[in-house]
């Protein structure tokens, strides 16, 4: 087991091998690096998940509690792509 504690998740693997995978009820999302170690990559996320990488880099989500697609630079900026999408 690598990590506890989460209510339901989705992961998406990027390349050089970290995976992300987000804790929707929690709002969370948690990066699991090469070397195992899991930490919160962003909280209070609006129920993000759908998680896919874009070709730009950045990691795209579906915000089910706020109704947008939102994108995540690497160090967990958060820019709104499309509003009120269901």
């Amino acid at each position: 087991m690598v990590h506890q504690g989460h209510k339901f998740t989705k992961a998406r693997r990027r390349r050089g091998g970290n995976v992300f995978f987000s804790d929707i009820p929690n709002s969370r999302i948690h990066k699991i690096s090469v070397d195992g170690k899991v930490t919160v990559f962003r909280e209070t996320t609006g129920e993000a998940n759908g998680l896919m990488f874009g070709p730009d880099g950045r990691l795209y989500a579906c915000q089910n509690g706020r109704k947008r697609i939102v994108a995540f630079t690497a160090d967990g900026k958060e820019s709104v792509v499309a509003n009120d999408v269901s």
